[in-house]
């Protein structure tokens, strides 16, 4: 009995529904998938609607029914990335830019390398945005050479400053 109920309830016209949704396309014989399609049908005579329904079954005797319509997203406006960050100038010279160390055995440098007197050569690095724009000498350069030697443009060393996110 429970089923029985159910599927008269299920299968009788609702007084809540709008017509397009609760009764077949007489063309189709399948729900109507808009308002509009319901609108279109209704301004139709009987024999046009009967003329289009033989249009159908002539042309396609086991049709499947039309999609139904599917919303479509609403095209959302451009996302603009966040502008590129990018790092403040490294001092005392730029990334790239050298420095050197002299050392020297009359200044009480004990002897390495198999020099006594020698220069240590450093090159600028800058650690990239994302890792917040920290400047660093890289001591690994090139290998110390004899006496005072330093490079073409090169600076006495001090510590690496400056850098940071620009604003």
């Amino acid at each position: 009995m429970g089923v029985g109920v159910g599927v008269t309830i299920f299968l009788l016209p609702s007084k809540t529904a709008p017509a397009w949704a609760d009764e077949l396309n007489p063309i189709t014989q399948r729900p109507y998938t808009s308002v509009q399609e319901y609108e279109e049908v209704r301004r139709l005579s009987p024999a046009e609607i009967k003329q289009r329904r033989a249009q159908i079954t002539n042309s396609k005797p086991n049709a499947p029914p039309a999609p139904a319509p599917v919303a479509q997203p609403q095209p959302q406006p451009a996302k603009r990335d966040a502008p590129p960050r990018r790092c403040l100038p490294c001092l005392p010279v730029p990334v790239g830019g050298t420095s050197y160390i002299y050392h020297s055995a009359a200044a009480g440098n004990k002897p390495h390398y198999g020099m006594a007197n020698h220069t240590h050569h450093y090159k600028m690095h800058q650690s990239p945005p994302e890792k917040g724009c920290r400047c660093f000498w890289d001591p690994d350069f090139i290998h110390p050479t004899p006496e005072f030697s330093p490079l073409p443009g090169a600076v006495p060393w001090s510590t690496a400053v400056g850098g940071g996110i620009a604003p």
